[in-house]
């Protein structure tokens, strides 16, 4: 099986995911929310890569084929490198889209958006 890219992204952008909560309708038209759980949903992290090989590029989008949006996986530590992230036990992440690959004459530059989900919904 393959395994995602290791080299250290040029950039990351990580978006905190949401409480799960529900929300209660009162009497009087008032809504209420009420958290289920101390866990988090949905952390996006975008990774941004410049500068690519095409081994690189190749080794992204095979990862992306063989995966697609259904399918959890690890990162790898280079991914998060730098980062104080930490990722509870059996949660794994998987792509929110395909990868987003840009060519110019010199060089290919990718991004890609990954969601964290927790082990049953992976």
């Amino acid at each position: 099986m393959s395994s995602f890219l290791i080299v250290p992204p040029s950039q990351r952008v990580l978006i905190p995911g949401e409480a799960v909560s529900s929300q209660l309708q009162m009497l009087n038209g008032d809504q209420h929310y009420v958290r289920q759980s101390n866990a988090t949903l949905n952390h996006t992290l975008t990774l941004s890569y410049a500068a690519l090989t095409n081994v690189e590029v190749f080794s992204l989008v095979s990862h992306y084929v063989l995966n697609g949006v259904f399918y959890g996986f690890d990162l790898p530590s280079e991914a998060t490198q730098g980062m104080t992230l930490s990722i509870p036990s059996g949660y794994l992440w998987r792509y929110a889209a395909a990868p987003e690959c840009e060519s110019s004459a010199s060089s290919t530059s990718a991004s890609v958006e990954l969601v964290l989900k927790p082990p049953s919904l992976t």
